[in-house]
């Protein structure tokens, strides 16, 4: 561990590189719509051209290009579009009623006031091994919130200490106050609505092997490939930014709590995650197919799955430890964040379980049980139309 306690600057320069992307996507998404137009008057061109020559006019062919040209239009007007008006996303999480949570309220009201950083408008418990703050709507089980939204693990807090879990909330406020969530709601939609053009080219394009889709794709192939290449560059600038900014977070997190208490809690939250994931999932679809239901999943997987899982709990925080990261990776891997945060000595004893913050956890465990057996049913097409979603 590094033993000089400076918390990394903003990366300003490339936080404004990436801000340009905004601008530049429309440029880009404009010139797509060009020149897909252009190359599709071209080769409607070329075929009068050969069918005055060859007294033959195939109409099919050139019908095929004009569906082309206006399906490369449609692709980005709908792109452009998704840019502004933006559906909020859903979590499988449940909605936390704060006023009646005193002891969660207090302990997240105690750390924000130390960091300097406003309280959250929504505070949401994920069914999954999920934290992280945005800022923005969300559907959730029980209608939707907005704002600035918390998200905290559900499953892993009878793992964490409350030691632990403040920790991992001192990172993720972190990124309140380097304002990430401010620059992620106001990048990423643009981002999304230039993917959803793509999808849209990638419609017509998907059926090559067919005469009459590749025809149709023709005026497609080069405004797709500069869309393309545009978010590939655009992806790996957005990624090194993302790095930057989780180191950023994970140091705040260390000098405000302790180096032991947030390594510790980044080693659980890395090595349980993959165990819940995966039994929860294989448990959840047996009972589905036999007809068989949870009342509250989290209080089995507490008690019958996971003291049987050490060894694969030891091999998910191995495998984790001896990974490197990727250029396109969001985060460092675990060693490299284990060993760059500061040596800070521990500023607090609370080793209590993190359960022990709620007021009613197993009314929690029902609740959520619910709906995260209903989520991975719809996700596993056992359900359509899903109340939640």
């Amino acid at each position: 561990m590094s033993d000089v306690p400076v918390v990394p600057d903003a990366p300003k320069n490339l936080i404004n590189l990436s801000l340009l992307f905004v601008p530049g996507v429309y440029i880009v998404l404009f010139l797509a719509a060009a020149v897909n137009v252009l190359i599709g008057l071209g080769l409607i061109y070329l075929v009068l051209f050969f069918a005055n020559a060859t007294n033959r006019l195939p109409v099919g062919i050139l019908f095929l290009l004009a569906i082309g040209v206006l399906y490369g239009v449609y692709a980005v007007l709908k792109g452009l579009v998704r840019t502004v008006i933006r559906k909020p996303s859903f979590e499988p999480a449940l909605s936390v009623d704060l006023s009646k949570e005193a002891k969660l309220k207090t302990f997240i009201e105690s750390l924000c006031s130390m960091m300097g950083t406003g309280m959250p408008e929504s505070v949401i418990l994920h069914s999954g091994p999920a934290f992280f703050v945005q800022q923005g709507k969300l559907k959730v089980f029980n209608g939707t919130v907005k704002g600035r939204v918390l998200a905290i693990s559900f499953p892993l807090l009878n793992e964490l200490t409350v030691n632990e879990l403040r920790a991992i909330l001192a990172h993720e406020f972190a990124h309140f106050t380097g304002r990430d969530t401010v620059y992620s709601s106001f990048v990423l939609p643009v981002y999304s609505g230039t993917i959803e053009s793509m999808k849209e080219m990638n419609a017509v394009m998907r059926g090559t092997s067919n005469s009459d889709s590749a025809i149709a794709s023709l005026p497609l192939i080069l405004p797709y490939k500069g869309l393309e290449l545009y978010l590939l560059l655009f992806h790996k600038l957005n990624m090194k930014l993302s790095r930057i900014r989780e180191q950023r977070a994970d140091t705040i997190a260390a000098l405000t709590c302790g180096s032991k208490s947030f390594s510790s809690s980044l080693s659980k939250v890395v090595s349980l995650s993959g165990v819940f994931e995966g039994a929860s999932r294989e448990h959840i679809l047996s009972g589905i197919k036999e007809n068989r239901v949870f009342v509250n999943y989290y209080a089995t997987f507490q008690k019958d799955v996971l003291p049987n899982a050490t060894d694969h709990v030891k091999a998910c925080e191995k495998k984790a430890l001896e990974q490197n990261e990727g250029e396109y990776d969001s985060h460092c891997s675990l060693r490299t964040r284990i060993e760059y945060v500061p040596n800070v000595p521990e500023k607090y004893s609370d080793e209590e379980k993190a359960l022990t913050l709620l007021a009613d956890p197993e009314d929690y465990g029902k609740t959520l049980t619910e709906g995260y057996t209903q989520y991975i049913a719809v996700m596993n097409g056992y359900v359509r139309n899903p109340k939640n979603k």
